[in-house]
């Protein structure tokens, strides 16, 4: 998995981040200067390069991977 967190881009890890900290799509879109839409196609991407459906699943993905 940690090859997958490192297949992960930039943007991609921000809007995760910012989603698994509960922010809505416009709110990450927001905060990162981005389009709505680019925010649902780095997620989407992103959960395709780490094989997870779900927020629970990215939820506990990051956890497994932090400190």
């Amino acid at each position: 998995a940690i090859n997958q967190l490192a297949a992960v881009s930039v943007t991609e890890a921000r809007v995760l981040t910012l989603a698994s900290l509960g922010m809505s799509r416009s709110q990450i879109a927001n905060k990162l200067y981005i389009a709505p839409g680019t925010v649902n196609g780095a997620k989407a991407t992103a959960y395709r390069k780490l094989n997870i459906h779900s927020a629970s699943e990215l939820k506990a993905l990051l956890e497994k991977h932090a400190g």
